[in-house]
């Protein structure tokens, strides 16, 4: 019997390391609702994390959006400076990010 419960015990304790490090992988950033400068409204959406990195978001060929399920279309970086593009010898500082 005690051979039993430690085994649940064990197995519990794996189960909730592995879930809390399935949630905090997702990259997913939750933007708010607002209105643009010309009057346009922007409904709450879910975006990729902005780090930087052109193959990690969402509209990149060959990623999905999972929330969508819409597929990404863009095969190559934006040619405009992109806010959150990380520089050469330049560290990614999140916290950074937020306001």
């Amino acid at each position: 019997m005690k051979a039993i419960q430690t085994i649940l015990i064990g197995l519990f304790f794996v189960l909730c390391v592995f879930n809390s490090s399935l949630v905090a992988g997702t990259n997913d950033v939750y933007v708010r609702s607002y209105i643009r400068s010309n009057g346009t409204f922007v409904n709450q959406h879910y975006r990729s994390f902005p780090d930087g990195n052109f193959y990690n978001n969402w509209s990149t060929k060959g990623n999905i959006n999972p929330y969508t399920g819409s597929w990404g279309t863009q095969v190559t970086p934006p040619q405009w400076n992109y806010p959150y593009q990380i520089k050469p010898n330049q560290s990614f500082d999140p916290y950074k990010l937020r306001r």
